[in-house]
């Protein structure tokens, strides 16, 4: 999913674990206070670097009264702050790449932006989101209420790019399985149905709102991301 740079959406009801899934992916509890004090560093913060540096993944909120204005400042503090951290956990000491003027080299570590509760945004987020996908690179998972599909297939220039859609259920017994990668993505107390990119007709498959089909199993859609 990250390196694939792929553009995802997994919806479902309230209390499903959508957003503790996503927190848990991108090590968000360990990483949050960090990378929003943005003080003095402690020892103890290398835990986090190196946490940062294995999801390589922002999560994102959005406020109710976020405007197309702000989400660029927002993601670019969130992103920016990211990559710093996982500079900091690859970095050989004494071999800091430096630029011309002797200041330290900037690089985009950060390779999958998650945004929850995305219904709150507008068209021109989205909008913008897209062109962060295009210019940076950068896999997208939009997390959201059910509806959260159809929502956005009113934006067909957005959704042409959307790779595939998972959607939460309640279930009665606790299940990991993966968005993100084969193996440790996003999960939570939930069975699954996802609409594959590339899907195979069958009897047990129906039409869904981006022209593939949504399929019975009970798995993800699997990446060779780790």
């Amino acid at each position: 999913m990250r390196r694939g740079h792929t553009i995802g959406l997994c919806f479902g009801a309230a209390d499903v674990g959508k957003t503790v899934s996503a927190r848990r992916y991108a090590h968000w509890d360990k990483a949050h206070d960090l990378l929003t004090d943005w003080g003095p560093r402690a020892d103890s913060d290398a835990k986090i670097y190196a946490a940062l540096a294995k999801s390589r993944t922002v999560l994102y909120t959005p406020d109710v009264l976020t405007t197309p204005r702000l989400l660029p400042d927002d993601l670019d503090q969130a992103v920016a702050r990211t990559s710093i951290c996982i500079a900091q956990h690859l970095e050989v000491p004494g071999n800091i790449p430096l630029d011309r003027w002797g200041s330290r080299r900037s690089k985009n570590f950060v390779q999958l932006i998650i945004v929850d509760e995305s219904e709150r945004l507008s068209a021109t987020a989205l909008e913008l989101l897209r062109d962060r996908y295009h210019r940076d690179s950068i896999a997208l998972i939009l997390i959201g209420m059910p509806g959260l599909e159809k929502q956005f297939s009113h934006y067909p220039q957005f959704y042409s790019r959307v790779g595939f859609a998972h959607q939460y259920r309640p279930w009665a017994t606790t299940r990991c399985s993966s968005s993100c990668n084969g193996t440790g993505g996003p999960s939570a107390r939930h069975s699954t149905q996802t609409t594959s990119p590339t899907p195979k007709r069958s009897q047990r498959s129906r039409a869904s709102p981006a022209g593939t089909s949504v399929s019975s199993s009970d798995s993800f859609p699997r990446s060779n991301a780790s």
